[in-house]
């Protein structure tokens, strides 16, 4: 058998000496076992833990796709932080942002809160329920729509400019 020796963590600590009737505030160790000196009142309040960045869920990106008429290649390329929902309701709320454009902004989005101080990376925020299969879902940032020209076309827009100093910009992906 193997025996772990026990770590020592200096903790403040109140001590009220029987004697005096005042309180000193000093350090005492106490074990990781989760033993504490008499008379130390510990905070047990837990600390939630929120997922980073994930894929689209199936249903979030139907609804998109279907209900809300976005293009389903944009979509699926779109990340998500969620939350359980608040109040003890079921399901998720969720942040819909394009981590391409967090990236550029040398932005680190490691869960839902991380988006607080970056509200312009939200594209769109909601809830929603697996189990119910329920989505709702706010734009909050509109994306523009882009069109892509086949070679002809950009072909004839190039024939067009007639016009000395006339310009015209193409973005290839």
């Amino acid at each position: 058998m193997f025996w772990r020796k026990k770590k020592q963590v200096e903790v403040a600590v109140e001590v009220s000496p029987a004697s005096t009737g005042a309180a000193d505030i000093g350090t005492a160790p106490v074990t990781s076992a989760g033993a504490t000196p008499a008379g130390v009142k510990v905070d047990t309040g837990k600390v939630e833990k929120l997922p980073g960045p994930k894929m689209m869920p199936e249903l979030v990106g139907n609804h998109l796709v279907k209900k809300m008429g976005k293009e389903t290649g944009w979509v699926w390329r779109l990340s998500v932080v969620m939350r359980p929902r608040a109040g003890g309701e079921k399901g998720h709320d969720i942040r819909i942002f394009a981590s391409h454009e967090a990236e550029a902004k040398r932005v680190k989005v490691k869960n839902y809160m991380s988006l607080d101080e970056h509200p312009e990376l939200i594209i769109f925020e909601g809830w929603f329920d697996r189990e119910a299969k329920k989505v709702e879902l706010e734009e909050k940032r509109v994306m523009p729509k882009i069109t892509i020209y086949t070679e002809k076309e950009i072909q004839q827009q190039i024939e067009a400019m007639t016009k000395p100093g006339s310009k015209i910009h193409f973005y290839r992906s």
